[in-house]
């Protein structure tokens, strides 16, 4: 079984080094790959090219006083490679096993691996562990949802309707993803035979680039973003009984 049917989209800014990873690591697993960047993440671009991955750039991510509009900038990216076919929304710390076990997708379907969390970035994809250790890194919680770090379903499959699928008014990473996998019913939603490895903490980078990069490095920016992502994590928890929850995450 493999993915030469499935073109992906990855949306990436400031995780050039993730990217430097998981493309060269994924690259024979794709039909195409297009990579979604800010004009000033030139280190993104330049490493999605030199994999042979499509580059868009766009400004959408911060537009209208948002934090990271992720799903407006993979919405734009939807349009641009075209809504046909095979498709792959991936993170862009996510690789697939290259053995895969025979599975055969079916139109009607959203499939979403479950993921293994390794704890931090290598600085190459040959420094990924062996596929035969994976099963040692934990899955993050008791019960993964079918969430944006791994969706895999056909263009075609008429519950997803008019575009845009993904609400494009959110002001950070999380939300979006969750409310698109709510298209599909639960007994349509699969979990292939297979993980994949989740490169990184979970969480946490939300609201903007918090962990560190794979050389030990961190974001100029990433006590804020930090921040920021607690504080839209606590109103969260404090007002799950309320109908409105998410407004206050939605750019007005």
């Amino acid at each position: 079984m493999d993915f030469s049917d499935t073109r992906a989209i990855i949306i990436s800014v400031d995780f050039a080094d993730a990217l430097n990873v998981s493309l060269p690591f994924n690259r024979n697993q794709f039909k195409s790959t297009l990579v979604v960047t800010h004009p000033n993440d030139t280190d993104t671009a330049d490493v999605a090219r030199q994999y042979g991955a499509d580059v868009l750039m766009t400004k959408v991510f911060y537009e209208r006083e948002a934090v990271f509009n992720k799903f407006a900038a993979l919405e734009l990216g939807l349009e641009y490679m075209g809504r046909h076919g095979w498709i792959a929304i991936l993170d862009a710390d996510v690789l697939f096993p290259r053995k895969l076990s025979a599975w055969t997708k079916r139109i009607g379907c959203l499939y979403t691996p479950r993921r293994r969390m390794y704890p931090t970035i290598p600085l190459s994809h040959e420094d990924v562990p062996e596929e035969r250790k994976w099963r040692q890194y934990k899955y993050p919680y008791p019960k993964d949802l079918f969430d944006g770090y791994c969706q895999i379903f056909h263009a075609s499959d008429p519950v997803l309707g008019r575009a845009p699928w993904h609400m494009t008014n959110w002001k950070w990473c999380s939300g979006p993803d969750f409310f698109f996998q709510q298209k599909w019913k639960e007994r349509d939603k699969v979990r292939p035979q297979f993980d994949v490895l989740h490169l990184g903490e979970p969480r946490k980078n939300w609201a903007g680039r918090v962990t560190p990069f794979a050389d030990g490095t961190v974001h100029q920016n990433a006590e804020k973003h930090a921040d920021i992502n607690r504080l839209f994590l606590r109103d969260r928890a404090l007002n799950t009984s309320r109908p409105d929850m998410h407004e206050t995450e939605k750019i007005l």
